[in-house]
């Protein structure tokens, strides 16, 4: 399944869509409904993180532009276990909340302002590098290691590459980031799983 054609993928998917304008979601419903994917918008009144942990929908769009509440609620849907893609947006790029967001567990960062076909290309190939991750057994980490469900997907991605004895740039190719964002994303996992190191990361995940 290729990453680069979301068209190819076959998913029928649910997707929750979070703090968001009404002038926002309706292009981005009525894209997803296109493509036949379900994308319901939660009322301002709805317990999101409650709502989310209930329906475990194949997706989480979560618009950042006001700060403090969307990233509380990032903060709990991970802390409490949700380990699918959550999609950081906004129709402003701020620096300092994009990176909050990431540090905080969010897959990716998407400008609204783009229009609603790169917001489902985003959501489509996260979802499928989700469901990809979840068929393939990580047989490189040990029986002992349990904190899958407190690492994003991009996350577990950056740390199957550590594992495989892949250098920054060659992770960065492979996923097609910068390698400082690889580096970001090591030291990130450094800090969650209590390593010094990249040889104590090992350690940990391999035991």
């Amino acid at each position: 399944m290729s990453r680069r054609d979301p068209e190819q993928i076959k998913l029928r998917s649910e997707v929750l869509i979070a703090d968001a304008e009404a002038g926002v979601v309706s292009s981005i419903e009525i894209c997803f409904a296109e493509h036949g994917w379900t994308a319901r918008t939660l009322a301002g009144d709805d317990d999101v993180v409650a709502v989310v942990l209930d329906r475990s929908p194949s997706c989480v769009l979560l618009d950042v532009q006001h700060r403090q509440q969307s990233l509380a609620r990032l903060d709990a849907l991970r802390s409490r276990g949700y380990g699918k893609p959550i999609l950081a947006m906004s129709g402003v790029l701020d620096i300092p909340t994009i990176v909050a967001s990431i540090k905080r567990g969010a897959d990716d960062f998407i400008r609204t302002t783009e229009g609603p076909g790169p917001v489902f290309n985003a959501v489509s190939r996260a979802v499928a590098a989700w469901t990809a991750r979840q068929a393939q057994p990580d047989c490189r980490f040990g029986e002992k290691f349990k904190s899958h469900a407190a690492l994003s997907g991009r996350e577990m991605d950056i740390l199957r590459g550590i594992a495989a004895g892949a250098t920054a740039k060659e992770a960065a190719t492979r996923l097609e980031l910068s390698p400082r964002t690889v580096e970001f994303y090591r030291s990130r996992l450094l800090s969650k799983l209590g390593a010094r190191n990249a040889a104590d990361l090992m350690r940990i995940v391999m035991e």
